[in-house]
């Protein structure tokens, strides 16, 4: 799985709940194969506020002179490797997200999963996407987001697309995922 999404171009990820499905070293040797950067603010290792693996705790990328911040967030698994901050928050998935929308100001688009069924809803004040797609890579969010340097206004655009055999395949990621 992770030598077909090295493929991708991806830039940053995050842990779902099913990377601990793995031992500890089996984890580790998936995130060392990685050529992208895993993002994780709420698991630590046990019994220390250090990262777990080599992911980062969030990600400033500045584009334009616009600083956008990414975190990630993981829902608790019960592995004996690992130490999720802030259990109670994720424990039920699309309301903790709703919840988030609505207490941080700051958040502008909430990527979720767990539910593995696509949804999209606007929650809060700012009426912050709440975007999630199917499970399994049947289908996936294409967000194109514009932001106006005058009015600093944010725009997103969300596209669901299905992956069927419509969608050309990349050759590189083909060969790999087909091995």
């Amino acid at each position: 799985m992770i030598s077909t999404i090295n493929t991708l171009g991806l830039d940053y990820m995050t842990f779902g709940n099913h990377e601990f499905d793995l031992t500890e070293e089996k984890l580790f040797t998936r995130i060392n194969e990685s050529v992208f950067t895993w993002i994780s603010s709420n698991v630590f290792r046990v019994h220390k506020f250090l990262p777990f693996g080599s992911n980062i705790s969030h990600k400033i990328v500045t584009i334009d002179g616009v600083r956008i911040l990414l975190i990630g967030l993981t829902i608790n698994e019960p592995v004996d490797y690992v130490r999720f901050v802030d259990q109670p928050l994720l424990s039920n998935y699309l309301q903790t997200d709703i919840d988030i929308a609505t207490s941080v100001p700051q958040i502008d688009l909430i990527l979720g999963e767990h539910e593995h069924e696509n949804s999209y809803n606007l929650r809060g004040t700012k009426f912050v996407p709440i975007v999630k797609a199917d499970s399994n890579a049947f289908t996936v969010y294409i967000h194109r987001c514009t932001f106006n340097l005058n009015t600093k206004q944010l725009r997103i655009y969300s596209t669901l697309t299905k992956i069927s055999s419509q969608v050309a395949e990349q050759e590189k990621t083909a060969k790999i995922a087909n091995c």
